[in-house]
């Protein structure tokens, strides 16, 4: 199976990962819908189970004042001596209180599709009615938002589009971002920073204490650690798509599945670009990528070069992807991963892998899992992929942990704007989707020591 099939079709411990992130974010509303699509992925063992339900409890209680599903249900009847009525709006259930939208059915005249997007048809309905008013002024759609709650009122108002457009609401955001993270390779890979300001600093320790063993009765001598400060401030990218001025009412489904998957390729290109390749100039925003960086004179120890006249796809070897495994420091090592174009997939490690024999009728007709000595291949649109070129003293695989080495700032709040008169003539709208984010490739090392990334170079 491929890299992006793999991405396209994640296991249960996938989403997990994805869970425990969200939940550290302090985002229960993303933890339960990864959870959510864990369940429906299937668990591989008791222990993935055992981590679902304790990561469902924990999200639970914080969706809930601190209780349970189950215990507040039970409080509920303890308050009212009933069961909550479901369908309609009750009243609070402990100390929270469940919108409409959680209840609330899909209309049998809406036309369902298979979903890409959206990890419910309900999300995605509720979805479809918010672009429905904000974006066509649907009266219905408009009534709909504000009975179930879905978005904040305040982005009815047509003046809001005007000043710089809509914030999404949850369900819209959570299905983009999740997207994304499929997608790019970018933001599911790096360690990733919700940001609550435009800028923000992050401490970075880049040495443990000292430490020693200490006689009985003897004073410990404090050390601190060396600390140092990684900047993130966040830049505006806008994606730009274009719609019909005339969607039926019972096709909102498909409506906000094509606008989610599309804002989130574009998104996932551009950050993927911005983290490999990014060089500094306005196309990406001032940030730098790691491609870039590895070669640009300060990180030289983890700037690993190919053995002589090894700068050609055909001409690398195991022997240069070894050295470049041996110059990774072990604490990067439990994570690493390989990143690369499929290009260079396919003509290094695809190459190496078939050469050394005892592949099967199997393993030619399915595939494999992309590994290579034991490390995991991540391919990478941006990156290097032409067969043909010299690339003497330039970048061509990175190699590492990029959860430790680059750091991903979010800030929230994806929105929309609607442009009626762009594509008057094709009876169309042009709809722009902006996001904010930053990225700091900070884990590069310098010239004495390696960082938890480094980078394979073309030989001279």
């Amino acid at each position: 199976m491929s890299t992006i099939e793999m991405r396209n079709h994640p296991s249960a411990s996938t989403y997990l990962r994805g869970a425990r992130a969200f939940t550290e974010q302090g985002n229960p509303k993303a933890a339960r819908a990864m959870l959510a699509q864990a369940e429906q992925t299937g668990f591989a063992d008791d222990s993935e189970r055992a981590e679902h339900r304790a990561l469902s409890d924990a999200n639970e209680r914080a969706a809930n004042g601190g209780m349970t599903d189950a215990e507040s249900r039970a409080d509920y009847i303890a308050q009212h001596g009933h069961a909550p009525v479901e369908g309609r709006q009750s009243a609070p259930i402990g100390p929270s209180t469940t919108p409409l939208s959680a209840v609330a059915t899909i209309p049998a005249t809406v036309r369902e599709t298979p979903l890409r997007a959206f990890i419910n048809p309900q999300s995605a309905h509720e979805a479809g009615k918010w672009l429905m008013a904000t974006l066509f002024n649907h009266e219905r759609s408009m009534v709909y938002c504000r009975d179930h709650g879905i978005g904040e009122n305040r982005a009815m108002a047509t003046n809001v589009n005007v000043k710089g457009g809509f914030i999404v609401p949850d369900q819209f955001e959570t299905a983009i971002i999740r997207l994304v993270n499929t997608y790019g390779v970018a933001r599911s890979n790096c360690h990733v920073y919700p940001m609550d300001s435009d800028h923000m600093v992050i401490p970075r320790s880049d040495s443990g204490p000292d430490i020693a063993f200490v006689g009985e009765g003897l004073e410990i001598t404090p050390a601190d650690s060396a600390w140092s400060q990684v900047g993130l401030t966040a830049k505006k990218l806008a994606a730009m798509t274009r719609i019909s001025s005339e969607i039926a009412e019972d096709a909102v489904i498909s409506l906000a599945e094509d606008l989610a998957e599309q804002f989130a390729r574009s998104f996932a290109q551009r950050e993927d670009a911005c983290c490999f390749i990014g060089d500094g100039t306005a196309l990406y925003a001032g940030m730098v990528g790691l491609a870039v960086k590895m070669i640009d004179g300060t990180h030289e120890v983890g700037s690993v070069e190919a053995a002589a006249d090894h700068d050609l796809m055909s001409e690398i070897d195991s022997n240069d992807l070894a050295t470049v495994i041996g110059s990774l420091p072990d604490y990067a090592a439990m994570n690493a991963k390989w990143y690369c174009s499929r290009a260079f997939k396919a003509a290094v490690f695809d190459r190496l892998l078939l050469g050394a024999g005892g592949a099967t009728v199997a393993d030619l007709t399915m595939g494999y899992a992309p590994a290579f000595l034991g490390y995991p291949i991540v391919t990478v649109d941006c990156l290097v992929s032409d067969t043909t070129t010299d690339y003497t003293d330039l970048t061509m695989a990175i190699f590492g942990d990029l959860s430790q080495g680059v750091a991903f700032g979010d800030r929230r709040g994806i929105t929309i704007k609607v442009d009626e008169s762009r594509y008057l003539e094709y009876d169309q709208l042009a709809v722009r989707g902006t996001e904010r984010f930053d990225i700091n490739a900070h884990g590069l090392g310098d010239n004495t020591d390696a960082g938890p990334v480094v980078a394979l170079v073309g030989g001279t």
